[in-house]
């Protein structure tokens, strides 16, 4: 049973029988990005834990290691239905691969997780050499909600540490903001600050509020990073990919950031 898309992500790419999943809301078919689950995988709410539901399926397994936080503080009473994996560090703060090794160890599919962090890491190496130019470009992931930017800069940070291993960089002026603490990696940048997005070659941003409402922003239009293209918006499932990067994602997300990254490492060429 899974209770997370990265759950889902890593039990599917395992092979494992999943009885029971919460949906992706912004998906048709309720697929989360890379998955492809039997039709016949019940299906479960994804805010609230229902724990009579839950108990209904009879998992052998929870897996919740990306769970709404509704999830993680139901977790004694999960974890009296079946073995309950939750996250090891902090919510949305653990690596990719870490995660694939401890699901694998949970369902039994030790070798199974290792060939598919092997492979991950091929395909990120195999990208880097095809794309080029990309060492110590400085790149940031960044959400726009409710009037706030929040940047995730945290060197520890998921995505943060995917960005790296493509030989990208967070900007040292944005780095130093997470000094203080970054609640899930994050720091929160207002309408005064957002100048700081044009230490960055290039920004990834994702607009739940509207896309045109931050894009078209005076201030936002005024950047050099929009002026040279080189803002981003991701969409949702974009932003998943990038909130939790794991080795059953890392082909579709590389897919995805191809030809952005193309397009910053052929402006960083051309200057």
């Amino acid at each position: 049973m899974t209770l997370s898309w990265t759950d889902t992500q890593i039990a599917d790419a395992l092979d494992a029988p999943v009885v029971a999943a919460v949906r992706n809301p912004d998906s048709a078919d309720g697929e989360w990005p890379g998955t492809d689950l039997d039709d016949g995988v019940a299906v479960l709410d994804p805010v609230e834990p229902d724990l009579e539901a839950i108990a209904s399926h009879r998992p052998d397994l929870i897996l919740m290691t990306a769970a709404q936080l509704s999830f993680s503080q139901a977790y004694d009473r999960l974890s009296q239905i079946a073995p309950t994996v939750s996250y090891r560090r902090a919510l949305l703060q653990d690596d990719g691969d870490e995660l694939t090794g401890m699901i694998g160890a949970a369902l039994g599919r030790e070798a199974a997780a290792r060939r598919l962090i092997a492979s991950s890491e091929e395909a990120i190496e195999e990208f880097t050499r095809e794309v080029g130019g990309l060492d110590g470009a400085r790149v940031v992931f960044a959400q726009n909600h409710q009037g706030s930017t929040g940047v995730i800069v945290a060197g520890d940070s998921p995505v943060v540490v995917f960005f790296e291993r493509l030989g990208l960089r967070v900007p040292t002026e944005l780095a130093r903001l997470a000094e203080g603490g970054a609640e899930l990696g994050a720091v929160q940048l207002s309408e005064e600050e957002l100048h700081l997005l044009d230490t960055a070659d290039a920004v990834f941003v994702n607009t739940p509020d509207g896309e045109e409402r931050f894009m078209d922003s005076p201030t936002v239009r005024g950047l050099d990073v929009s002026e040279r293209g080189t803002v981003f918006p991701t969409g949702n499932e974009l932003a998943g990919l990038l909130l939790t990067p794991n080795p059953a994602t890392t082909g579709l997300l590389l897919d995805r950031l191809r030809e952005p990254l193309t397009r910053v490492a052929d402006r960083r060429e051309a200057e």
